[in-house]
């Protein structure tokens, strides 16, 4: 199931500047069986222009350090995710571009 949660800081991307203030993770939290919530140090990816961002302190977004996107790619499931998405991304945008015109 897909979980919908409202930010609440409105951040924008850092690459194309669309507002993002939301985000749909997938799933439950493992551990404790409740929707998963962002937290800082979470990754993010912008549903626009498919940019990998990281949550920072305040809930805003920033480019990756090269140390976190190094550690984002060791996971190899979680980078196959990531690949996934923005495929998927790329393939709605260009699939609305089209109907668009």
């Amino acid at each position: 199931m897909m979980q919908k949660i409202q930010l609440p800081n409105s951040p924008h991307c850092p690459k194309c500047k669309k507002l993002l203030d939301g985000v749909a993770l997938p799933g439950m939290d493992p551990n404790n069986m409740t929707p998963m919530t962002p937290f800082p140090g979470c990754v993010n990816i912008c549903c626009y222009c498919t940019q990998i961002m990281i949550f920072t302190a305040d809930m805003g977004l920033a480019y990756p350090t090269q140390e976190e996107l190094r550690t984002v790619k060791a996971d190899r499931a979680l980078w196959r995710k990531i690949m996934l998405y923005q495929a998927q991304v790329r393939h709605f945008w260009k699939a609305k571009r089209h109907r668009d015109n």
